[in-house]
């Protein structure tokens, strides 16, 4: 029997800068920034900008199923827990500076 061996780092960086180079694609499609997509899936700018250079050495499954969520058009806007389902990246490029509008009031706001 063979022992299981772990795959030699090379091919684990591979396998980084692909799903890196795959979010990054996705999120151009769309016409939207890191920082629009991390609102949109609730995730923090630094981990978009990590995940597309391969630099992200983890991350859970459930982040990266929330991502490929967001960048599909399926967005999840809480607190409601309302979910849309977007066919047009146009929605969610406005959307995503709506949310930045409501992000720099709530700052200002007392």
């Amino acid at each position: 029997m063979h022992r299981w061996e772990p795959p030699p780092d090379d091919d684990v960086d591979f396998g980084l800068r692909l799903i890196g180079d795959r979010l990054a694609l996705g999120r151009r499609r769309l016409g939207i920034s890191q920082a629009a997509l991390a609102r949109l899936a609730g995730l923090h700018q630094s981990t978009i900008s990590r995940l597309e250079a391969g630099k992200l050495m983890s991350i859970q499954f459930r982040r990266l199923g929330l991502l490929e969520a967001t960048l599909a058009g399926r967005v999840v806007l809480r607190p409601q827990e309302r979910v849309y389902e977007v066919r047009h990246a146009a929605f969610l490029r406005d959307l995503a500076r709506r949310q930045a509008a409501d992000d720099e009031e709530a700052a200002t706001k007392p």
